[in-house]
Formats: structure tokens, C-alpha cells, sequence
């Protein structure tokens, strides 16, 4: 079994997937690579990156070439989940100390793009059952 699979993940311990719809939106004139599943949910010590692909339904996934899902075309938006698998432990860590760290654009790119992107985001976790 893949050890970065949900089902090794989370194989007998109790845990939580957290899911974000989040919106990628391009604004330059250029292409840009940018790597979606480096956004991180962060708090309390604990660094979570995100999955496009677990337990993410396809009709769910990131929109846009699954060849090249990190491909974000000039003047493109595109939308879909992640999601973030977290044991018990780090669930309730994170529930009332999280921030979504989203990378700059220029962290991937050839060279340095004009960017507005304010790199963290304020989460309020509820638990839903």
C-alpha cells in the first residue's frame, strides 16, 4: 500500500479530512507554474500540505489538464478541492490556531512575476459529524 495514500494514513487511528475549495486565478499575461498542493494549513507547531486527489471526487478536482495540473494558463481562474489528512491530535491543535499558508507564485516561477497575494489566510475550523 502507498504510504502517502488516506487509507495508510489514516489506517487504524481515528482523524478528520479537512477540505478547501479553493479558486486559482491567474491575472498575468503570462503562463505560471504553480504547485496547488503546496498550500499548507499551519498552526500550533503542525505544517499540513494539501492533496488535489484524496478523497477528492474527480468531479471535484482541481479544474483545467490533470497532465498538467500545475499549469495555470494568462488570464485563467480555476477551482476545486484539497483537502488535508490530520489525526485527532493535530486536528484539535490546529482547530483554534490555524492559518492557511498559500506560496507566492514566484516561489515556482522562471522569473519574478508582478503578485498581489497576501500569503496567509485566517481559518476558523468547525467540527461537522
Amino acid at each position: 500500500m502507498d504510504p502517502y495514500s488516506p487509507e495508510s494514513y489514516l489506517a487504524n487511528q481515528d482523524g478528520f479530512v479537512v477540505t478547501a475549495d479553493v479558486i486559482v486565478e491567474n491575472t498575468t499575461a503570462s503562463n505560471i507554474n504553480y504547485l496547488a498542493e503546496r498550500i499548507q494549513i499551519n498552526g500550533g507547531g503542525i505544517s499540513k500540505g494539501a492533496s488535489l486527489e484524496n478523497f477528492v471526487p474527480t468531479a471535484y478536482q482541481l479544474s483545467g489538464s490533470p497532465s498538467a495540473h500545475n499549469m495555470f494558463p494568462a488570464k485563467s481562474k480555476r477551482e476545486g478541492a484539497i483537502t488535508y489528512m490530520l489525526n485527532k491530535e493535530n486536528y484539535y491543535t490546529l482547530v483554534h490556531l490555524t492559518k492557511l499558508i498559500v506560496p507566492n507564485p514566484n516561489d515556482f516561477a522562471e522569473k519574478a512575476l508582478p503578485t498581489k497575494t497576501t500569503k496567509t489566510i485566517d481559518l476558523d475550523f468547525r467540527i461537522t459529524e
